[in-house]
């Protein structure tokens, strides 16, 4: 039996804050909006039924109105699955 195992990893963000610097506008320009996220699964095959994975998951958003208003928060989780196959009907 041949051992697997793979990864993902992935992340975005958004660009907004940076053309708000670019504005004329003061009112524009002292604003701040930023958001990003990464996530990211890795899974390992333990044998010919046993599978481990664990998958995780940041994020950060902001909203800032000048110095008037400030807004944001973050989210993160992690999770570890494993799964153990029985028979072709039955796994947990």
């Amino acid at each position: 039996m041949e051992k697997n195992s793979t990864f993902i990893l992935s992340g975005r963000r958004t660009y907004a804050d940076i053309f708000l610097r670019l504005s004329s506008d003061d009112a524009i320009r002292n604003n701040s909006l930023n958001f990003h996220d990464l996530s990211g699964k890795f899974a390992f095959v333990l044998g010919e039924k046993d599978k481990v994975s664990i998958s995780s998951y940041q994020g950060s958003d902001f909203l800032g109105l000048d110095v008037a208003f400030g807004l944001g928060w973050t989210n993160w989780v992690t999770a570890v699955n494993w799964s153990r196959v029985k028979s072709d009907k039955f796994f947990f």
